[in-house]
């Protein structure tokens, strides 16, 4: 039935496209004077450093232009989400934009005219485009995770002497480093993999270097060239490009092919291919001296016009280059820690560069940094110490408070008759630095199990879109709701996009379908608890929030009850004396004792039957005095009886 139903919901929600009006939102400014416009923003200024509080989301704010130079901007992990472009900077130089995660309908960092501007350790997602350079040198992008962008991963157009190294650019879908018209640009040490269309794409752009880059499990080209020629390609990976390793596509339009470099010479060498069938039996410039030496004897041809060819393919996979760096959220600084390698120790601190890497390597970082912040996170959002790398690029341990309190508990009564219910208002917030999910359970006692904070996290993402602890036709009804949205729509839920993929729709409501009718206490092996005493809540930083829990009292014996509620201790929290708060006491009385029969009734004040008609002066008892006395006697009943009238009308 539950299944009949779901599968109706969703027909009628294909359907349900519903436009409503936006209400306008604000621009900031970071202004050539320095000043941040409007001065409400969430960020804060310390000199030539301007480090986010808070998210910057629409529809509260619509983006960021900035016209000062020599600045840094610190979004300190927080998110910068924008109906436009993310950050604007036309014309401006020496500006660094760090630490951001980005998402924006438009580009998500767009420079124009700008040089000397370094992008570097941010999450750019989501994007139309995610950086995109017009008319721009000089400039440095290096170290940012580049994915789930739909046109341009990486945009270089009429742009010189800019380096691109040390992404990850990944699950991009038309062209995830694309160079128009660009020329002296250096592509290197990036991991360019499961991306669509193309991997990396010349257009009439020449005298660039591409070396040191992972480009594999493209859907189409590895790389792919028009008009585009002196440009040098070595020490790259091309790993299972699905239709061409390398595409130059001139002659398909009747233009000339391209002709490029395609490896440094030897010893230094040229580039691995998946699809090199060659054999290794000699060595040296010519390949005919006696020794295998990791190159192949015979040349790879990468396109059929020209001279196009590696001479000097590899047998194996070419090392890459891992950057192991630390941050610390709370104090928005990098910091140095010690850095293991496969289990062992290393001399090396952090920022460190692992250079000539080959196949697998684990890397792990202490607990705490120096300041003793407990480790949070990779900027992969690993949350083990040690992460598992296979590609080259910069990998970001996170540092910094976890910390969620109760704040505040208040009871609605403090006497309750047994097997009436209470209603418990408590107020939790998140005092940390990122968004956390717990659990809250109230009354709370000894011996009470609560589901873990990841327990939580784990049932939303399964369908519990309320975070009651109930996959139930309530949730499929918060999905209908907030149905074909996405951020800004005024319907929009986060909470309801259960796949994260910044929309709402039909997938996450077959996320939910398969896990109707469960609860996370007997999906985890957990005792259920009286209905409304726990639920999960999910808060950003610095947000609280006020939840009502209902304590059925039926079965609680008689006496004084200590009121507690209690959060559950998130990973690496370290303060958790304020997850606990008792405030107030509520006494659990018994039920009216029926005397001869008849249910003791509590004093009620009734008016009087001598009352005074004003109106006539007489002093016999008014119709309102006599039609309250009936009722009072009306109310004579036995007590098993009164008591259930009692609760059908409460």
């Amino acid at each position: 039935m539950q299944k009949t139903i779901l599968l109706l919901l969703i027909s009628i929600l294909a359907l349900a496209f519903n436009v409503q009006p936006v209400s306008a939102s604000e621009t900031i400014y970071i202004r050539p004077d320095g000043s941040v416009d409007p001065s409400t923003a969430p960020i804060q200024q310390d000199g030539d450093v301007y480090t986010f509080t808070n998210d910057i989301t629409y529809p509260a704010y619509d983006g960021i232009v900035v016209q000062k130079s020599n600045i840094v901007i610190d979004g300190n992990l927080y998110l910068a989400y924008a109906q436009t472009k993310g950050f604007d900077l036309t014309s401006v130089n020496n500006v660094t934009i760090i630490n951001t995660n980005i998402i924006a309908h438009d580009s998500g960092i767009w420079l124009e005219s700008s040089s000397f501007i370094t992008i570097y350790g941010n999450e750019i997602t989501n994007c139309h485009s995610g950086v995109v350079l017009e008319s721009s040198d000089y400039n440095d992008l290096s170290g940012n995770i580049i994915t789930d962008n739909f046109e341009v991963g990486v945009g270089l157009e009429n742009s010189f002497l800019n380096t691109v190294s040390g992404n990850i650019i990944t699950n991009n879908v038309n062209f995830p480093v694309l160079l128009d018209s660009s020329d002296y640009n250096d592509i290197s040490g990036n991991t360019i993999v499961d991306n669509n269309l193309v991997g990396v794409y010349l257009l009439y752009s020449c005298f660039n270097t591409v070396s040191g880059n992972t480009i594999a499990n493209t859907d189409y080209d590895g790389v792919r060239l028009l008009e585009s020629d002196n440009n040098l390609f070595y020490h790259n990976n091309f790993i299972n490009n699905n239709e061409w390793q390398v595409n130059d596509i001139g002659p398909f339009f009747g233009l000339d092919y391209s002709v490029n470099t395609w490896d440094a010479g030897y010893p230094s060498g040229g580039n691995y291919w998946s699809d090199y069938t060659g054999v290794d039996l000699y060595s040296g410039a010519y390949q005919n001296e006696p020794g295998s030496d990791g190159i192949g004897d015979t040349s790879y041809v990468t396109t059929p016009y020209g001279n196009n060819a590696d001479n000097y393919p590899f047998m194996g996979l070419w090392p890459h280059d891992v950057t192991i760096r630390a941050h610390c959220i709370t104090e928005g600084l990098d910091v140095s820690v010690s850095i293991d390698m496969d289990g062992s120790p290393t001399p090396h601190t952090t920022p460190h560069i692992f250079t000539g890497l080959i196949a697998t390597h684990t890397f792990t970082v202490p607990s705490t940094d120096p300041n003793g912040h407990p480790f949070i996170q990779w900027n992969t959002d690993e949350t083990s110490t040690t992460i598992t790398v296979t590609t080259g690029g910069t990998y970001t341990a996170h540092y910094g408070t976890h910390d969620v309190a109760v704040t505040n508990v208040m009871p609605s009564e403090t006497v309750v008759v047994q097997g009436d219910s209470v209603s418990i208002d408590v107020t939790v917030e998140n005092q940390a630095v990122l968004p956390e999910t717990f659990g809250v359970v109230a009354p709370y006692f000894d011996g009470v199990v609560i589901p873990t904070s990841e327990q939580w996290k784990t049932f939303w993402g399964m369908g519990d879109v309320n975070r009651d602890g109930y996959i139930n036709l309530i949730d499929v009804s918060l999905i209908q709701d907030a149905y074909i949205s996405t951020p800004g729509d005024p319907n929009w839920n986060p909470d309801a996009d259960l796949n994260q993929d910044l929309y709402v729709g039909s997938s996450d409501l077959f996320i939910l379908q398969p896990n109707l009718g469960l609860n996370i206490w007997t999906y985890f092996g957990l005792p259920v608890p009286p209905t409304g005493t726990q639920r999960g809540v999910k808060l950003y930083p610095g947000n609280q929030t006020t939840l009502t829990f209902t304590w059925d009292t039926t079965g609680v014996a008689l006496g004084d009850y200590t009121i507690t509620a209690k959060a559950t201790t998130v990973p690496g929290e370290t303060d958790t004396d304020d997850n606990t708060h008792i405030d107030g006491v509520v006494t659990i009385t018994a039920p009216p004792t029926p005397v001869g029969g008849i249910a003791e009734l509590p004093d009620v004040a009734q008016p009087s039957l001598e009352t005074a008609d004003s109106s006539s002066g007489s002093s016999s008892p008014p119709y309102a005095a006599i039609a309250g006395a009936a009722a009072a006697a009306g109310l004579a009943l036995t007590a098993g009886g009164w008591y259930a009238r009692r609760r059908l009308l409460r």
